[in-house]
C-alpha cells in the first residue's frame, strides 16, 4: 500500500467493491500484514546470517589467541635454550681449564679466555658492565666511605663487585668504597 492512499481507495483493492468497504480494507490489511511478515522473516535471515559470522569470527580470535600464545611461548623456550647453549660453551672452558693440572699459568689463562667468551655473551645479550670512572647512585652502591686525602668527595676508591646494565635498566648495581676529605680538608660545616 503505498502511503497516501486508504484502502479501497483510487488504484487498489476490487473494482466492483464500494470505496472503504470492510471487505477491501481487510485484504489491504492482509497484504500489509504479508509484507511486514516477509519483512520480519527477511531480517530474522539476516540476524541469523550474523550471528552466525559472530560466532566464526569470534572462533578464529580465539584460534588466533592460542597460535599467539603457542608462538610466544616457543620463542621463549628457543630464547632460553639458545642462553642455555652459550653457557653450556662457558661450563666447557672451566672444564678444560680444571683440565690442564697444576698449571697454574695455564689455569689463569683459561680462566680469563671463559671470563672473555662469557663477557661476550653477556655482551650479545645486550648487558655491559656499569662504568666506575665516576660515582653515580643510580649505579653504585656504596659498602663503605673512606677518608681519603689523595681523593676527591665522592670518587670511587675501590670495586668490591662489578655491576651490569642493559638499554633498559641497572641489572644489578656496582659495590664500591667511595672517599671523603678528612674533616679537616672539607671545610668547616661541610658534612
Amino acid at each position: 500500500m503505498s502511503s497516501g492512499q486508504e484502502p479501497g481507495g483510487e488504484g487498489g483493492g476490487d473494482p466492483t467493491a464500494r470505496p472503504g468497504s470492510s471487505e477491501d480494507g481487510a485484504r489491504s490489511l492482509e497484504e500489509y500484514v504479508g509484507k511486514l511478515e516477509d519483512a520480519l522473516a527477511h531480517r530474522e535471515e539476516k540476524i541469523d546470517e550474523l550471528e552466525s559470522r559472530v560466532r566464526h569470527l569470534m572462533a578464529d580470535f580465539q584460534n588466533y589467541k592460542k597460535r599467539a600464545k603457542r608462538r610466544v611461548e616457543e620463542a621463549e623456550r628457543r630464547g632460553r635454550e639458545d642462553v642455555i647453549e652459550s653457557m653450556l660453551r662457558v661450563r666447557d672452558d672451566l672444564e678444560r681449564a680444571l683440565e690442564t693440572g697444576g698449571d697454574l699459568g695455564a689455569v689463569e689463562g683459561g680462566l680469563k679466555m671463559t671470563l672473555r667468551r662469557f663477557d661476550s655473551l653477556l655482551d650479545g645479550e645486550g648487558v655491559r658492565e656499569i662504568d666506575v670512572s665516576g660515582f653515580d647512585p643510580e649505579k653504585h652502591e656504596v659498602v663503605a666511605l673512606v677518608e681519603r686525602s689523595d681523593f676527591e668527595d665522592d670518587e670511587i676508591v675501590e670495586v668490591h663487585r662489578a655491576g651490569f646494565e642493559s638499554e633498559e635498566s641497572v641489572l644489578r648495581p656496582a659495590r664500591v668504597t667511595v672517599a671523603r676529605k678528612p674533616g679537616d680538608e672539607r671545610g668547616e660545616g661541610e658534612p
